[in-house]
């Protein structure tokens, strides 16, 4: 992933507990990523901001409208890059 133009921004992959890895969060954002039971939790949103996770390939593999301030992302294990209304770009693992 090192040397892909917008992956290769990531520092690298950890291995942890199951939490988020290696995740890169944006200066002064209030938005945290917990990876628990197979899916995203995306906390910090305003209602009605849409989550959506990304696979590797660039593939879209889960959309989710806030409710409450936060998104359950179902997704099977992987590494997935989630932006928020279509900006920002966060990096999580779910195991």
């Amino acid at each position: 992933y090192k040397a892909d133009p917008v992956w290769s921004r990531f520092k690298d992959l950890e291995s942890g507990d199951g939490g988020v890895t290696g995740l890169d969060i944006p200066a002064g954002a209030a938005v945290a990523i917990v990876s628990a039971d197979g899916c995203l939790k995306v906390t910090g949103l305003n209602d009605g901001d849409t989550a959506e996770a990304y696979a590797t390939d660039g593939a879209l593999t889960a959309r989710g409208k806030a409710s409450a301030g936060e998104v359950d992302l179902m997704l099977p294990k992987g590494v997935y890059v989630v932006r928020i209304n279509g900006a920002g770009a966060w990096k999580a693992a779910v195991k």
